[in-house]
């Protein structure tokens, strides 16, 4: 995900048992918000929460700040490719 500066992305709760990782490894600072908590995610980290919860992605920063999230939905898919 792309943020520009000052702004906010709202995540949208996935089904019950989802879970959720927010990888910043690109550039930019990025504040979580998941469940009342904040946790302020920079190049590099990784943090992994529940993905059925309320949650949001902010820039405070003045550049813009590139992470990417990975979504586990539950229960896991299987398949077999041939």
């Amino acid at each position: 995900m792309e943020i520009a500066p000052g702004s906010r992305i709202a995540g949208v709760p996935h089904k019950t048992g989802t879970q959720e990782y927010l990888i910043t490894c690109e550039k930019g600072a990025i504040e979580l918000a998941v469940t009342g908590e904040k946790h302020l995610l920079h190049a590099g980290d990784v943090v992994a929460f529940r993905g059925d919860q309320k949650h949001s992605y902010m820039n405070h920063e003045r550049e813009t700040a590139i992470g990417f999230s990975m979504v586990v939905f539950s229960p896991y898919l299987t398949f077999r490719i041939k």
